[in-house]
């Protein structure tokens, strides 16, 4: 079977990336104190190894590759994305489709999560399976599958340098000085009225995407207040700091402004989904404005039952 315009990006296990920092296998083994940190490191490395390699065995190696290799071109020339791994690789790859979607808006394209290794990764904003995807490759090739239109944050900051467009978060902004010890100091105001205290450890704007179990918003909301998860695609985002003493919640609704001003003491950071290399600088002075993305995610939900393509 011929595909056309898929492919699939699996994300590097930990051992993996382990080994590239620290030369072999031996001295990356040889780190761990913990046996238990080291049997599931290992146990996880060839869980994804065997699942990845079913993947190559049935689209073949010309639709595998390297999210470095990501690029516009790639995007341009195709339409759906598998992503495999867990919440972190898929938010990192969307946010290079988002990015590419802000520009080419009048292009068509499709996300797909799967967990690599999903007895190691909860995978939160993951709907599929490897196995659920070696089911319904022709599905997929069809564009026979329902897509989710998830709501997304993009920012805007202005400095001394000049303007930055950071990349859309897919569940969060983390806004706040990049080393915790430090006290983030920021003015913050929402349509023009200042809403929360100056100092804080941080600030959290979250989409749907990430109010859910696990997240940085969902370990800091119910501090103070009964849990609320609210789906992907609702066209709000909650605002909060990251400690519970001021209790400061806010609301960013479709074409509200969020004004964030700098007064951080060391490097203050925007930081889209937690992805430190594709996060803005945001130094004393700067200021961030932050809004509902008038782009949405179109990430495949359910495979049957609807022509997308």
């Amino acid at each position: 079977m011929k595909l056309s315009k898929i492919i699939i990006v699996p994300s590097k296990s930990r051992l993996d990336i382990e080994i590239e920092k620290n030369g072999c296998y031996e001295n990356t083994i040889n780190r761990f104190r913990s046996e238990r940190i080291r049997k599931d490191i290992i146990e996880g490395h060839y869980a994804q190894k065997e699942n990845l390699s079913r993947i190559v065995n049935a689209f073949g190696n010309e639709h595998i590759i390297d999210r470095s290799l990501l690029t516009k071109d790639i995007i341009m020339d195709n339409e759906i994305f598998i992503f495999l791994g867990g919440d972190n690789h898929f938010s990192y790859c969307s946010q290079e489709i988002a990015r590419y979607m802000q520009e080419y808006p009048q292009y068509k394209k499709f996300v797909l999560g799967a967990a690599l290794d999903p007895r190691k990764s909860f995978g939160a904003m993951l709907y599929f399976s490897v196995d659920k995807i070696l089911d319904c490759i022709r599905q997929i090739d069809q564009r026979d599958f329902l897509v989710k239109n998830w709501t997304l944050l993009e920012s805007i900051i202005e400095n001394e340098n000049g303007v930055i467009k950071p990349y859309p978060a897919i569940s969060e902004y983390l806004i706040g000085e990049e080393k915790r010890l430090h006290m983030s100091r920021n003015i913050v105001c929402l349509n023009g009225k200042e809403i929360f205290p100056e100092k804080s450890s941080g600030i959290i704007v979250a989409v749907g995407a990430g109010s859910g179990i696990g997240s940085w918003y969902h370990n800091a909301y119910p501090l103070f207040r009964e849990e609320d998860i609210f789906t992907n695609e609702e066209r709000y985002a909650k605002i909060l700091l990251t400690e519970h003493y001021s209790k400061s919640i806010a609301r960013l609704n479709e074409d509200d402004v969020l004004t964030i001003d700098s007064n951080n003491d060391s490097s203050g950071i925007v930081g889209p989904d937690g992805h430190e290399d594709h996060a803005a600088p945001f130094g004393f002075g700067a200021r961030a404005e932050i809004r509902i993305s008038k782009i949405h995610l179109p990430v495949i939900k359910d495979i049957g039952g609807g022509k997308n393509g």
